[in-house]
């Protein structure tokens, strides 16, 4: 009897292994969840995909990574055959090899990911090695493994339960006491996490609070010249503050002429030859590194064309124009730009405010026919990549130029390319906050678009309503189930959830 019990526990143990694994490997491996089906789909290639899978075969930290993310896995599937033969052996082999290219293969959709052969070696391998653990654990000898899950058992209510049990007793008995615990439960759950989500969401973590004014503004490329872009840029104009969708609208109709009811802060039509003032005399001039143009191609260009050898840059840091839209914690950047190839990568820098690769206030760029924005906030950090914010197709022709128009405030991002219905409109909601505050420290990409939004929205959702679950599942418990106010009760706990939850959303919907 003692052996039929160990081996229940041991299969309940094992489903709980395996489920912890799996969701630990979809938290690590596939984050942010934000897959790129179409845009991948369009533009693959077999060669790039070659290309984008060529990491170097011997990365010991990341291939013992691998192997130890996936040792659970093997172990708990073994726990669960319960078998020491070569076709158990397989059997976890597969199931090691199946989920590899699972991961991998969706991976191919994540812009931020790189699947590799190696993996499917490591991962493999990590589940062989779980199994090999379980052998090893089960080979002592049936009685010992008999015990050892008794014991644990034991060790488990020794220290868990046991120092619990005296006042559990003065508890049971009482089922309106039981019932008082639970509601209390419920109604400080929700009081705490509406507090806990807005306290953090009010700390402005998508503010500009953090931006360095020691940065140059540059077009055309990186500080240290090696992120080069290629193409024409023009009228670059910058405001701030936020544009509605009346502004928009003007701006698109007269590219070229300056809103008047707006602050501008800085305006560079960038025609005829350098130095490029600032026509609101707030920022210094734009001046030539690398190559300046010939004379006789700049003549009469309403343009600034740049190249691998050649980029613009401030004369100095534009000190003023950082300062105020950081007082204003808000921006506006409108420019017509036109690429000279839709194979740049880096991103290649279109428009960028930054020190070098890996520091910047903002960078607008080209990653082959996408257009990519990193932007600086507490929660994005120094380099602006967490995450990445990615529109696509902005630059899939060569013959055409795009205004683009980027806004900004405190709670929403937007861009716009050409047309006010082209805007893609980004809300920094008090979900997107806690899904980032608490995500896997990794460099991500998501799209600049509502769908990211809804996204976070929905796993804010269901994780806020699981240990509702887990407390309302106290309410079905057979000490509960006889009594003739359960009814009542269960009725009761779910009008205070569904307060809850009104409450959430209205103050959700007024963020």
């Amino acid at each position: 009897m003692n052996k039929v019990k160990a081996i229940n526990l041991s299969n309940r143990v094992s489903v709980a292994i395996i489920a912890a694994t799996v969701l630990c490997i979809l938290a690590l491996t596939l984050f942010p969840y934000d897959f790129f089906f179409i845009e991948t789909i369009a533009d693959f290639t077999w060669a790039g995909l070659l290309a984008r899978a060529d990491r170097p075969l011997l990365m010991p930290l990341e291939f013992l990574a691998n192997i130890v993310m996936f040792v659970p896995l093997g172990f708990g599937c073994a726990l669960r055959l319960q078998k020491k033969t070569v076709l158990a052996l397989l059997t976890v082999l597969g199931v090691s090899l199946a989920a590899t290219l699972t991961v991998e293969t969706l991976q191919i959709f994540l812009p931020s990911r790189t699947p590799s052969h190696t993996d499917l070696v490591a991962n493999t391998l990590g589940g062989g090695l779980g199994f090999g653990l379980w052998w090893y654990w089960r080979s002592l000898s049936q009685s010992r493994w008999v015990r050892q899950i008794w014991g644990l058992q034991a060790i488990a209510h020794r220290t868990l339960i046991k120092p619990l049990l005296p006042y559990w007793h003065l508890i049971k008995p009482r089922p309106r006491m039981q019932r008082s615990l639970i509601a209390i439960a419920l109604c400080s759950y929700g009081c705490l996490s509406l507090w806990g989500t807005f306290a953090l969401h009010n700390a402005n973590p998508w503010g500009l609070s953090n931006w360095d004014s020691t940065y140059p503004l540059l077009l055309g490329n990186e500080l240290e010249g090696d992120r080069p872009w290629s193409g024409q840029i023009s009228n670059v104009q910058i405001y701030a503050q936020p544009l509605d969708s009346a502004a928009i609208q003007q701006l698109i109709t007269q590219p070229e002429r300056p809103l008047e009811q707006a602050t501008l802060i800085a305006h560079y039509p960038l025609s005829g030859t350098a130095p490029f003032a600032d026509q609101t005399a707030h920022s210094p001039a734009l001046i030539w590194q690398g190559q300046s143009p010939p004379a006789t191609a700049i003549a009469s260009v309403q343009s600034a064309s740049f190249s691998p050898q050649r980029w613009l840059e401030t004369r100095s840091p534009p000190t003023a124009l950082v300062q105020q839209v950081k007082a204003a914690k808000a921006f506006t950047i409108s420019f017509t730009a036109k690429t000279a190839s839709s194979q740049q990568s880096g991103p290649a820098r279109v428009l960028s405010l930054s020190k070098g690769p890996y520091y910047r206030n903002l960078t607008i760029g080209q990653i082959g026919k996408h257009l990519s924005l990193r932007l600086r906030t507490p929660m994005t950090k120094d380099n602006g990549l967490r995450p990445e914010f990615l529109v696509p197709n902005v630059f899939s022709s060569t013959a055409q130029p795009h205004h683009l128009i980027l806004s900004y405030s405190a709670n929403r991002l937007a861009l716009y390319v050409d047309t006010l219905a082209s805007g893609q409109n980004l809300k920094f909601s008090p979900e997107m906050t806690l899904f980032w505050k608490f995500a896997p420290p990794v460099l991500s990409t998501v799209h600049l678009s509502s769908a990211t939004s809804l996204l976070c929205q929905l796993i804010y959702r269901g994780l806020w309503l699981l240990p509702i679950g887990i407390i309302l599942a106290f309410t079905t418990t057979s000490q509960l189930k006889n009594r003739s106010t359960n009814r009542q009760f269960q009725i009761a706990m779910i009008a205070i959830v569904v307060v809850f939850y009104g409450l959430l959303e209205m103050a959700l919907h007024q963020t």
